[in-house]
């Protein structure tokens, strides 16, 4: 037993305890024995006694305890098996991210949107990758996110986040395939690799992976896109998007050949005729030479006008078929610039109706898009 004592001046009794004053200035409240009523101001000496150890042996004993039930947390909680070491984004309209460890075994599931939520509400988690994507598709053709008439798609991005070994996207294909043919359903499957600085990334814009690539896909295209938009589609939607894109890109690209191959032609044309020009002036100038000197043999040969005349004659044949070759280079000329202009007019008739056809096709993807969400609100959902 270890002795404490605590001497003071009375200040106060009551029938439970003692206020002492102690030198320190400070005040003391001890308990009040049966029968021990001191005076107030009188000088009062308490003795309390503790419990100690009797020896260091039960305290070393507890300490190993407590240490011992840290380490065995320690283990359990930090263990390299239980974390995350793949993630499989999957993304129908419901966007999932599912996390499995290194032995493949799913740890737990992620929804990304509303319609990904109601999805995995009844989603057993438990058990191997594969398993609960076949699950998760099951589930998305119950709730009719498929459809048996129209174009369906998935896209899967799969993700080391330990940068170990890289998931078989051929595998998840193959199981999806699978069971989508059981519910006689088709659909195109889209298997990407991803890498967490990707993942971080889209969730800095609020984006599943899959939907952050065709964002930065139709960004490439030129096509002015924000990242709230994108989140609001359907993959099937945003693969629309990316075919319409990428026509108008190579739409384009033929309109352009074609102004420049229309430019080029012109140009060969003014560059031909001015050739043959310049080719006309110079028989033109020889026929001028000849003419003169034709003149002054006839001079020289015969006095009078015989010489002349004929001098004449040479010279005004010399005028006229430089004329006509000049008229020939222009018509050339004027022809190849008549060829530029309609395959610039047929450039722009092609650009015109490719316009008038995305036009149409958005329209009809404005009706197919009104008709789905009359068909979801009849069936009572979204």
């Amino acid at each position: 037993m270890k002795k404490q004592i605590i001497h003071g001046t009375v200040v106060k009794v009551t029938k439970k305890e003692i206020v002492l004053l102690t030198k320190e200035g400070q005040f003391k409240n001890i308990p009040c024995k049966k029968g021990d009523l001191p005076l107030i101001g009188s000088s009062y000496t308490y003795e309390k006694k503790s419990r100690v150890f009797k020896n260091s042996t039960i305290r070393n004993v507890s300490v190993a305890a407590i240490f011992f039930i840290a380490m065995v947390s320690y283990l359990l909680f930090s263990n390299p098996s239980t974390k995350d070491a793949y993630l499989l984004a999957v993304d129908i309209n419901p966007s999932i991210e599912i996390f499995a460890d290194e032995e493949m075994e799913v740890t737990h599931v992620k929804a990304l949107n509303i319609e990904g939520e109601s999805l995995i509400e009844d989603l057993t988690v438990d058990g191997n990758l594969n398993e609960v994507l076949k699950e998760i598709i099951h589930l998305a053709v119950q709730s009719e996110y498929f459809s048996v008439e129209n174009e369906n798609v998935i896209a899967l991005s799969a993700i080391s986040l330990n940068n170990k070994v890289v998931l078989d996207g051929a595998a998840f294909k193959q199981t999806i395939k699978q069971t989508l043919a059981q519910n006689k359903i088709n659909s195109d499957v889209t298997v990407q690799q991803s890498d967490e600085e990707e993942l971080q990334e889209a969730r800095k814009i609020e984006l599943s992976v899959n939907k952050y690539k065709m964002y930065k896909e139709l960004e490439n295209h030129g096509k002015k896109v924000n990242a709230s938009a994108v989140r609001g589609k359907s993959i099937a939607t945003l693969m629309k998007d990316i075919k319409q894109s990428e026509n108008k890109v190579t739409e384009d690209e033929e309109v352009t050949e074609i102004e420049v191959n229309g430019d080029e032609k012109e140009k060969e044309s003014k560059e031909e005729g001015l050739k043959n020009g310049n080719q006309q002036e110079k028989g033109s100038n020889n026929n001028k030479g000849n003419s003169v000197n034709s003149n002054k043999k006839g001079q020289d040969e015969e006095p009078g006008y015989k010489g002349r005349n004929k001098s004449e004659e040479m010279k005004n044949r010399g005028k006229d078929k430089n004329d006509v070759n000049q008229n020939n280079g222009k018509g050339k000329s004027q022809e190849a610039k008549e060829k530029g202009n309609k395959g610039k007019e047929k450039a722009r008739e092609k650009q015109e109706e490719s316009k008038r056809k995305s036009q149409e096709n958005k329209e009809k993807a404005k009706e197919k898009a009104k008709n789905a969400r009359n068909n979801g609100k009849g069936n009572g959902k979204e």
